[in-house]
């Protein structure tokens, strides 16, 4: 419940006050005092604790904070926004005994932190350009509950921006105040879908469903930054805060050097990698390299991303070519797998019988051992295969062979084509008609360790982009020659 003086509060429960009652209400002064006394108050809780320290300059009953904590009652400090040195102010300036501090990453991951620079150094202009980015954004809400909160740094400003929008506005001084805040706050009241405040709302309202947060111009603060920001995606659903900012802007200025708050605000501007890398060593003193893909990504991370896409589209496209003759090459090999290489080869009749190389009774186990043979004199020599030239267990180029494979498979796709057209080119190749093709009569002895240096030879397969060995070129060859002899 709320605190009224002239209503008893409840022996069990939460009691709402203010700073300036519990400092300056006597008989509520009395009340604490009494609580205690009868063992009726078990704790006091100061909710936005940082407020204690940077809201001084404008709410001087900060500076008499202290007295509450005379009190001997347990007290709770809170905070979702409380940067290290703020935690170290506050251990300083507080005398509180056996002080327990519990603290987890204070970055939000629901909210693209983002910044764009006026065009234009005209009030009317910039106002449009925040009016085209609202009507941009609002594209992507789903109904009159999605909110948008849009902070300005003084009420001259508030007023102005709200008048060019035909938006609400709302100040601590204005007369209607509450009225506006709650007309703001339902969801179905379609004109106050949006809200042009000062830096009054940056803490406390809890509305769901805000989707956009824009600070217009020079910020008072960079904590104010982050807990105005912070106002959206209460719902855990994505948000955006956007800071509108203008040339200059990200100048360091002599007479705030001493300002650690205003400097980050400089230091947010000026930020080329990640938005949160400056967050979270403000708020965490922790090192962010960037967004990851677990949460909403800022500006300049998306940009990268867009970047990154493009560049990557950009080389598929111009790969297409040489992607669909990949393709057509796993389809051919896939194919050739299902045939008997040595009896499409030899055969004329194959295609009257066709059979896979396993099925073959005339040389599959003819083949089989001269296959192993081949494998352990490769191993053996290790020069007769180079680095990068194919798969060192089937012998097809790398991407092939990776394409071909099945999700997590170790094997091969088929570890015996090549090896049994090797056989092929070593014993029949006056059948298959490459005497010539393999040099053949360049050679004085015809064995093999002659067609090795042929075979697998390195080479470069243009219309594949890709290493491969010269075996791989003959074999396209010849299947090419056999089937348009067929």
């Amino acid at each position: 419940m709320i605190y009224n003086r002239e209503i008893e509060p409840l022996s069990e429960g939460l009691l709402l006050i203010s700073i300036e009652t519990i400092i300056l209400d006597s008989s509520f002064i009395f009340l604490i005092q009494r609580l205690i006394n009868e063992d009726r108050l078990d704790r006091i809780i100061i909710d936005e604790c940082h407020l204690l320290i940077t809201s001084r300059s404008y709410r001087s009953i900060m500076y008499r904070i202290k007295e509450i904590f005379k009190y001997k009652v347990q007290f709770v400090l809170l905070s979702g926004t409380v940067p290290l040195y703020i935690e170290d102010q506050l251990q300083e300036e507080f005398p509180i005994s056996s002080l327990s501090i519990i603290r987890g990453p204070t970055s939000r991951a629901n909210i693209s932190y983002n910044l764009r620079q006026y065009r234009s150094n005209e009030r009317e202009e910039q106002f449009l350009e925040v009016k085209e980015y609202i009507e941009a954004y609002s594209l992507r809400f789903s109904g009159f509950e999605d909110k948008i909160l849009i902070f300005c740094p003084s009420v001259a400003k508030v007023q102005a921006l709200g008048r060019f929008l035909n938006y609400p506005i709302y100040y601590s001084s204005l007369d209607n105040k509450e009225e506006v805040l709650q007309l703001y706050l339902s969801k179905k009241e379609s004109s106050f879908q949006a809200l042009v405040s000062t830096s009054s709302l940056e803490e406390g309202i809890d509305y769901p469903s805000i989707r956009l947060v824009i600070y217009i111009d020079a910020i008072h603060s960079f904590i104010g930054l982050l807990q105005g920001s912070s106002r959206g995606g209460r719902d855990n659903r994505e948000s955006s805060s956007t800071f509108f900012y203008q040339k200059g802007e990200e100048e360091d200025k002599e007479e705030e050097a001493s300002n650690l708050d205003k400097c980050y605000i400089r230091k947010y501007i000026r930020e080329q990698v990640c938005r949160r890398r400056i967050i979270d060593l403000f708020l965490d003193n922790t090192i962010t390299d960037q967004c990851s893909n677990s949460i909403s990504k800022c500006d300049l991370c998306l940009k990268r991303d867009t970047i990154q896409n493009s560049s990557i589209s950009n080389l598929l496209s111009s790969n297409k070519d040489i992607q669909r003759e990949r393709d057509v090459f796993k389809e051919i090999i896939s194919r050739l797998s299902t045939f008997c290489i040595p009896c499409l080869l030899l055969r004329d009749d194959f295609f009257n019988n066709e059979h896979s190389f396993k099925d073959c009774s005339l040389y599959y186990e003819l083949f089989s051992e001269e296959i192993q043979s081949i494998r352990e004199k490769l191993r053996g020599n290790k020069r007769s295969l180079s680095k990068d030239s194919c798969c060192f267990r089937c012998f097809l180029p790398t991407i092939t062979c990776f394409a071909l494979k099945e999700s997590n498979a170790r094997q091969c796709f088929d570890d015996t084509l090549v090896p049994s057209f090797f056989i092929l080119c070593l014993k029949y190749f006056k059948d298959i008609g490459l005497e010539e093709r393999l040099r053949v009569a360049s050679f004085k002895i015809w064995n093999h360790y002659s067609l090795e240096r042929i075979f697998f030879k390195k080479t470069f397969m243009n219309q594949l982009n890709t290493e491969s060995i010269e075996g791989i070129s003959i074999l396209e060859e010849t299947i090419q020659a056999k089937l348009q002899g067929e």
